[in-house]
């Protein structure tokens, strides 16, 4: 039986060094000016996190990314996404 909380989680965005920072901010504004909206990166991202299965090849994201599926809820990850692209600068 799976546990359920009556309470949300607010994720912190990953800690990342100001090279490591700058250079996701620098692929976010491309990615920005080729799709035109936030929205759609933000979908891309979540997307990114539900899509990881056990079969894909043996990385870091990956390991994060199904450890997300299977602890968080839409809603926390939703909210890890927005102040994720808050922390580099990106927001609605």
């Amino acid at each position: 039986m799976p546990l359920v909380f009556k309470e949300t989680l607010t994720l912190q965005p990953i800690p990342m060094s100001r090279q490591l920072a700058a250079r996701q901010a620098s692929l976010i504004q491309r990615r920005l000016a080729a799709s035109g909206s936030l929205a759609r990166i933000k979908a891309e991202a979540l997307g990114a996190i539900n899509k990881a299965s056990p079969d894909d090849p043996p990385s870091e994201i990956k390991r994060l990314r199904l450890l997300y599926q299977s602890v968080y809820t839409q809603q926390e990850l939703t909210m890890f996404v927005d102040s994720s692209l808050a922390e580099l600068g990106f927001s609605e």
